[in-house]
């Protein structure tokens, strides 16, 4: 979720793309646990037969010593560290959306509005050219 509202913010290309990375690397690093990383990894090593230090890898132990712990954790620390975050930071996702409604984008030189009016005017001249080889 941090990593989505801070992409938000952003307003570059490669600000938004640091904002993605850098809350993924920093829980990656942490060594913390992800349920839906876990809810992939743990049944496919039941499904194959492998274990972890014991043979007490079975879904009941993944149920009770992994998802359980893992979503009460990922729920204290969502509010605990993210809600915080976009609560002091959450004016600047509207100033951003105000600069966005401001942004005019460019292609090829020229700002897109007046290629669409090219694009027009083009459409104009062929359908002229089409009525007079049709009543030619």
């Amino acid at each position: 979720c941090l990593a989505i509202w801070l992409q938000m913010i952003a307003t570059e290309p490669i600000s938004k793309l640091f904002m993605i990375w850098l809350p993924i690397e920093l829980f990656i690093s942490s060594g913390f646990d992800h349920l839906v990383v876990n809810e992939f990894l743990i049944p496919g090593g039941i499904m194959i037969g492998g274990y972890y230090l014991d043979h007490r890898t079975n879904w009941g132990n993944a149920f009770f010593y992994n998802f359980i712990p893992v979503t009460i954790g990922s729920i204290l620390g969502a509010w605990s560290l993210v809600f915080p975050f976009w609560y002091v930071n959450k004016d600047a996702w509207y100033i951003a959306q105000e600069k966005r409604k401001s942004y005019t984008p460019v292609a090829f030189g020229q700002p897109v509005k007046e290629i669409d009016q090219d694009v027009e005017e083009a459409k104009q001249i062929d359908d002229k050219v089409d009525d007079n080889a049709a009543d030619a």
